[in-house]
Formats: C-alpha cells, structure tokens, sequence
C-alpha cells in the first residue's frame, strides 16, 4: 500500500472584482485656501491662508486699539 495521495485536479480560478477604494480629492480644505489650491496650486493655497491670517490680525489689532482708546480716555 502507498501512502501517496492522489493528485487532484486543479481548482477552476474565480476573477474576483477590485475593491473600489475612494481616493481623498485633492485640494480641498477649510477656509479660503481650499478654493486658492485648486485655482493657483500650493503657493495659491499658502498665499490664501497667509492673507486671511493676516486680515484676523488686523481685526484683532483694531479690536485692541478702541479697547485701548476708551481705556485711557477714562484716565
């Protein structure tokens, strides 16, 4: 007796489908930046947040200065 076992027939091979895997679009994000990357690229999108930055600075600059006005007109 052998203790060979017997070669069986390969399996038939099943095509599966490819996942579909969602990629992230590129450049979207929050703020003003987001449609400045789309438009101009990288630069666009920096140069976007560096102005938006910029103009909440001088609201808060502002803010500071008519805060500081009413205080020393008290004086």
């Amino acid at each position: 007796m052998s203790s060979r076992r017997p070669i069986s027939a390969p399996r038939p091979y099943v095509a599966r489908a490819r996942p579909v895997i969602a990629r992230p679009v590129v450049g979207v994000g929050p703020g003003i930046g987001a449609g400045l990357d789309g438009a101009l690229g990288a630069i666009g999108g920096t140069l976007g947040c560096l102005l938006c930055l910029s103009a909440i600075g001088l609201l808060g600059l502002f803010a500071c200065t008519i805060a500081l006005a009413a205080y020393t007109s008290k004086i």
